[in-house]
């Protein structure tokens, strides 16, 4: 899900491949070959896109607590702010996911705009 959200954008940094991986090695899961991963979701069609998020987030549901996915959604904020250029389309699909999951994200998204009122 996060190399999903690494390229809804549009846009793909090293950055937001850091972030991944220090997302996986805290789980203790491997971290695959970032470069070939990014390959694969290129060749995938972009309207396709949605589906294969929306398969991988039932799939977390199902085998994550409440706890793991909050702290997937806020590795996710990290993500998408890894790049410093945040598009709204990346807001929408962490937006969507926490509902979705039936997580109240409110307080990130405060935390979020009172950084960005601050410049930080």
């Amino acid at each position: 899900m996060l190399m999903i959200l690494s390229v809804a954008d549009g846009k793909y940094t090293e950055a937001e491949g850091k972030e991944v991986a220090n997302y996986l090695t805290k789980q203790g899961k491997s971290v695959p070959d970032l470069d070939k991963e990014l390959k694969n979701l290129n060749n995938v069609p972009k309207g396709s896109l949605p589906w294969y998020f929306k398969r991988a987030a039932s799939a977390y549901f199902a085998y994550s607590t409440e706890v793991q996915r909050l702290d997937f959604l806020i590795y996710a904020f990290r993500l998408i702010k890894a790049n410093d250029d945040t598009s709204i389309e990346e807001y929408k699909i962490i937006q969507s996911l926490a509902k979705f999951w039936k997580i109240d994200i409110s307080y990130l998204l405060e935390e979020n705009k009172l950084m960005q009122s601050n410049g930080l």
